[in-house]
Parts: structure tokens; sequence; C-alpha cells
């Protein structure tokens, strides 16, 4: 095995402690017993894999706050196909105001829906008056949400390519308090808003103050992969971890809206 030759480098950049430790074990002995010259010598039906490192995606790759999912390809190779990090702050605080950088617009900063900037903070303005409604800012609690996916570049992989090349299809959805998709895109269902070729990537960071309490975040796959057994990967889920470290630096930052996704025509829903 070339070591992981062809692992993806977006796995290994957003997240890094997940992806060493893979990196770890597949640089074992163990991993090279099954592989001569490069050729995968595992059994057709997977099951000398499952004994030997428990073929759970699930179980070996996910943390508290943190999730990845690996595959092997028909060549025994590894791949990354997706990964998540969440985090979120404790309790509620006010709203923080988000650069404005549309440049069409003459106002430096933005809210949510129904909602002002007054001196650096989100106030309710529900008749869309420009003024606040109330003398309290609006509180929410800030959610930080780091994720990437790489669509396998072998279509074996990927067995539900359609007419257009399309190998997968998918969206992040938030669970808690209610279910929220976060992206959306005019005219496509909310499920399939993010469309991936083989051997393409997608990814970034989201950085939002929300109302909502949410306890978990997801990447739902409505096209998805299947791993060497067969299996296929329906969703890769994190729990958000409390954490005030994302929310201090986006307070010192000049809180310019960050890459959430790298598809053309797709809109934060959130």
């Amino acid at each position: 095995m070339e070591r992981l030759g062809s692992y993806q480098a977006l796995s290994n950049l957003l997240m890094p402690d997940i992806t060493q430790s893979w990196i770890k074990w597949a640089n074992t002995d163990l991993v090279d017993a099954f592989t001569v010259r490069g050729i995968n010598l595992l059994d057709v039906n997977g099951e000398a894999m499952r004994a030997a490192c428990d073929y759970d995606e699930a179980k070996r790759s996910k943390s508290p706050g943190q999730s990845a999912v690996f595959i092997l390809d028909p060549y025994g190779t590894a791949q990354s196909v997706g990964s998540i990090q969440a985090e979120k702050s404790d309790t509620k605080s006010p709203i923080l105001c988000e650069r404005e950088t549309d440049p069409e617009t003459e106002q430096e900063w933005k809210c949510a829906k129904l909602q002002v900037c007054v001196n650096d903070f989100c106030y309710e303005d529900k008749d869309e008056d420009g003024e606040a409604d109330t003398e309290e800012p609006v509180k929410g609690y800030f959610y930080k949400i780091t994720w990437g996916v790489t669509a396998p570049s072998d279509q074996a992989n990927t067995p539900y390519v359609d007419e257009d090349g399309i190998a997968v299809k998918l969206n992040l959805e938030l669970t808690g308090e209610k279910s929220t998709w976060i992206f959306k895109k005019v005219g496509t269902p909310k499920e399939q808003v993010i469309e991936l070729k083989n051997g393409n990537s997608d990814g970034g960071v989201i950085v939002r103050y929300l109302k909502e309490n949410y306890n978990e975040v997801c990447i739902r796959f409505y096209t998805t992969m299947i791993d060497i057994e067969g299996d296929e990967i329906n969703d890769i889920c994190a729990d958000f971890i409390p954490s005030t470290k994302g929310q201090v630096e986006y307070g010192g930052s000049d809180r310019t809206s960050s890459v959430t996704s790298s598809s053309p025509e797709v809109e934060m829903n959130i």
C-alpha cells in the first residue's frame, strides 16, 4: 500500500486529529499484511478487514465534537470521504453584527432577517423600518461548524451517478430544538442542494449566531457512497461541544463572512 498515497488533503486540513490517528493505524504492519505490491488481499466480502480493525466508520472515527468517515477503494487505498467538526457556546449572549460583503449595498454591517444592526449588536426589527423594536439586543448561541466532503474518484464507490455525472448529493442539517437545513438552492430539493462529481470536493467553515438550541449537526447524503463491503454511507454526524474559543476569536476578528460552501448558487439557509 502506498501509505495512504491518495489520501484527500481536505480531510487533513479540516480534521487533523482524526486524520492523523487513521494514518497511524494505516501505517502499521497489520495493514501491510493485507497488501502485496499494491494488490489488496482482503476476501471478497471484506470480512478480514472487519475482523482486523472493526470496520465501522461511525465508531472508529467519531470523537466528541467531530467525526470523519474513510473508505477503502477497490484497490485497497484509503480515502477520506467526509468530516465534520462542531462547537457552540454554552449559553446565549447578545448577537454581534456581521460585516456586509455585498458590494452593491452601502451598509457596513448586517444581521439576520427582521433584525437591524445598532452599535455592533443585532436588535429585533419586525416591521423592517431600520430601527430597533426593543431596548435589548437579540441573544443567541454561537455556532462554528467545519465540514468537508469528497466524492470518491472511483465510480465503484458511487453506484448512483446520474445522467449529468453527479455522483453525490447532500446537505447539512441541524437538529435539536428543531430541525433546520443549512444550505438552500433555488429550485432544488433541500436534501440535494450540494452536488459533486467523482473526485470533486466541497467544504468550509460556518460561523453563526442562532436563537435556537441545536445539539447535533449532520452531513446528510441523498445520493450516497458505498464502502468496500457495499454498505451505504448515509450521514456523518457530530454533537456540538461547548467551547468559547471560536466565539472569542470571532468577536476579535473583522467578522467577515467565511466560505461556507464552494458549490455554485448555493446559499445559507440559516
